[in-house]
């Protein structure tokens, strides 16, 4: 089950960031980070291309000190104290410390990236366009508090 809609829609405006080497052009606009996410320049996100931009976001947000890694305190101070479990399935290294790849591949970290990835596919055809990401991002102005 997916966390809130206004906690998923939250979050989308971070999903088309990357930072696997490519520059967002200048401008933080979201045609700029939809350019930057789309790293094959088909005008279109795929699932692959969302879900990494979208997982590299949300660990970014996660990581409150830059260093790398998300920690115990950096993730109770995300998720509250009451899913500690959930930091101990991610963190399979038992360090103490979540890394990017780990957290790229919790299975349920993917579910829910998939998920998103879904509700926002308005026309179902396996890639977001420009305008899903806008009109997600709206939906989310119209339910923020």
């Amino acid at each position: 089950m997916l966390r809130p809609l206004a906690l998923i829609l939250c979050a989308l405006s971070l999903a088309a960031c990357s930072t696997s080497g490519t520059t967002t052009p200048t401008g933080d606009s979201t045609a700029a980070k939809f350019k930057a996410a789309d790293l094959n320049g088909d005008g279109r996100l795929d699932r692959a291309e969302f879900t990494s931009a979208y997982a590299e976001a949300r660990f970014r947000f996660f990581d409150v000190n830059g260093d790398g890694f998300i920690d115990q305190k950096e993730w109770e101070r995300v998720s509250g104290d009451d899913r500690a479990a959930a930091f101990e399935k991610i963190n399979r290294s038992k360090s103490g410390k979540i890394s990017l790849a780990e957290w790229k591949a919790s299975p349920e970290a993917q579910k829910r990236r998939n998920a998103v990835f879904t509700a926002m596919d308005k026309n179902k055809n396996g890639k977001l366009s420009l305008e899903e990401v806008r009109a997600a991002l709206e939906a989310r102005e119209k339910i923020k508090p």
